[in-house]
């Protein structure tokens, strides 16, 4: 008796063994699985880019640039990640001025407004693609006789764009600037190139 009881806790002792061993490589498993999902999410993490600036031409004669009248165009946001991005805040302005860009992007004025007119935040699924309408204020017909006649003033399409992948509490930036350029300054279609300035284009 005392050697089959013997031999049944050293039985028992093995299958708890065996069983110890099997949760640990369960748990093993586990944090593969964990790492290699943080790895995918790290390589494949969402990235916000701006494309497609364009400018409204009808009702204005065919003129880009109207007096009294304001710039009225559409941009396109579009996440070039491999997971979705919620976006949390967004804003853009058309910026004229003679005098080159400032230090600091000038979006702390109020002069600023919202990229995007839904509530946010706005979830933009990977590879996807946002169309939203941008429009400034009336111009001022003195900006525009300098421009038209090829004066020192440039119009510039800029703004900063908050959002967020799998870890929503790490929230990421990204800015864009554009220039506008065209052989005629006033009549005819031009084009809105970037800007080369780390402090008003980038991507965290």
């Amino acid at each position: 008796m005392s050697k089959t009881r013997e031999l049944a806790e050293k039985e028992f002792d093995l299958a708890d063994k065996n069983f110890l061993l099997a949760d640990r490589q369960n748990n093993l498993a586990d944090r593969q699985f964990g790492l290699q999902r943080l790895q995918y999410l790290a390589e494949h993490r969402p990235r916000i880019e701006v494309r497609s600036v364009g400018l409204d031409t009808s009702g204005q004669g065919g003129f880009i640039f109207v007096g009294g009248e304001p710039i009225k165009g559409h941009l396109v946001i579009r996440n070039v990640g491999g997971s979705d991005a919620t976006i949390r805040e967004a804003e853009y302005r058309f910026f004229w001025t003679a005098e080159g860009l400032p230090m600091v992007p000038p979006l702390y004025d109020g002069k600023a407004k919202p990229l995007i007119a839904t509530e946010l935040p706005h979830l933009l699924p990977a590879h996807g693609s946002h169309q939203v309408p941008i429009e400034t204020i009336a111009l001022p017909e003195e900006i525009l006789g300098d421009f038209r006649s090829g004066g020192p003033s440039v119009l510039y399409l800029l703004g900063s764009i908050r959002y967020s992948g799998w870890d929503t509490d790490n929230d990421r930036w990204m800015g864009f600037c554009r220039e506008y350029k065209a052989s005629d300054k006033f009549a005819g279609e031009g084009r809105f190139v970037t800007v080369d300035n780390p402090d008003y284009e980038y991507q965290d």
